[in-house]
């Protein structure tokens, strides 16, 4: 599975101290992941992996 993040904008707004203040883009990015299915202890999960393995329960 590919992820095509878009860039995005955000900016900060400190209104104590405005030289603080900035617009920042992050580049646009792709992320990349394996995903496998599995059941642990009964619980079925979703996992993606890329340079680690993040696994995901259904919360009902």
């Amino acid at each position: 599975m590919t992820i095509n993040w878009s860039p995005a904008s955000f900016t900060r707004d400190f209104s104590c101290d405005r030289a603080n203040n900035y617009t920042k883009t992050l580049p646009a990015e792709n992320e990349t992941y394996q995903v496998k299915f599995k059941t642990d202890l009964g619980q079925k999960q979703l996992c993606l992996i890329s340079k680690d393995e993040t696994c995901f329960s259904p919360t009902n």
